[in-house]
Parts: C-alpha cells; sequence; structure tokens
C-alpha cells in the first residue's frame, strides 16, 4: 500500500541513504492526528518492509516554556 506518485523512486532514496547512513537510519511514523498522517504512516511503514529498515514511533511533543516539562 502506498500513496506516493513514484514509490520505487522513493524506495531508491531511501535505501542510498540507509546505505550511507549504515545501522543508522529509521523510517519515523507519529500518531498526532494530522491531515493525510495515516497515509504517510501507512506508506513510511510499506517503505521499511520493502527494504527491511527499523521504524520508530515518535510524539509532536512541545513545551511553551522548560517549567512545562516535568
Amino acid at each position: 500500500f502506498h500513496h506516493f506518485s513514484n514509490f520505487q523512486g522513493e524506495c531508491d532514496i531511501i535505501k542510498e541513504l540507509s546505505q550511507i547512513f549504515v545501522n543508522k537510519f529509521y523510517i519515523e511514523i507519529d500518531y498526532t492526528e494530522r491531515e493525510n498522517e495515516n497515509i504517510y504512516n501507512k506508506s513510511s511503514l510499506s517503505f521499511a518492509a520493502k527494504l527491511d529498515l527499523p521504524i520508530v514511533a515518535s510524539n509532536d511533543v512541545l513545551f511553551i516554556s522548560d517549567s512545562d516539562y516535568e
């Protein structure tokens, strides 16, 4: 499953980057309810599966001031 217009071309770029950053290249996904995020995450998971790359889940946490961080 993918919604990118040039899946193979994008796979080639991701593969090239993963060969430059050996054992240091991850596919990131997050769930912050942004528009089209589900499409992005599904496509990212497809890239990771096709290229056997690790996945890291993140969250876009922001604080207005240092005191907001516990």
